[in-house]
């Protein structure tokens, strides 16, 4: 994500006086972040989660509908495998990889649309 150019003025949020996108107080108003930005990221971030743990969880589900067969798979692995024997650690790792991706990904998509249109250029 890069840094909004200083040149961006938004609306403030209380008062709606031109404001710059990054400043931290209205001038008029003393409005703190005035232009919603911080509001924003703390509200992509926390969404973010939450979609990942329901994505997570449907992972479980998932999983758990097919553990047998996991099981079996790791279980056939040659000795020397990482996986070998190891169904709890795969899904694991595999699961914290998709919380992780997923809300990285989500707070990303949603940092750039919840940006004010000033901000975007």
């Amino acid at each position: 994500m890069t840094a909004p150019e200083p040149s961006a003025v938004v609306a403030c949020r209380k008062c709606g006086r031109p404001v710059a996108f990054a400043a931290d107080y209205c001038p008029k108003c003393g409005c703190p972040d005035p232009s919603g930005r911080r509001s924003a990221l703390v509200g992509a971030t926390v969404f973010g989660a939450l979609l990942a743990g329901v994505l997570t969880g449907i992972y479980a589900w998932l999983l758990s509908e097919q553990w047998a067969r996991l099981e079996e798979k790791c279980a056939s692995l040659p000795p020397n495998h990482l996986m070998h024997d190891a169904p709890w650690e795969t899904a694991i790792g595999f699961g914290i990889a998709v919380f992780l991706a997923a809300w990285v990904v989500t707070v990303a998509i949603l940092a750039h649309l919840i940006k004010p249109a000033a901000a975007r250029r």
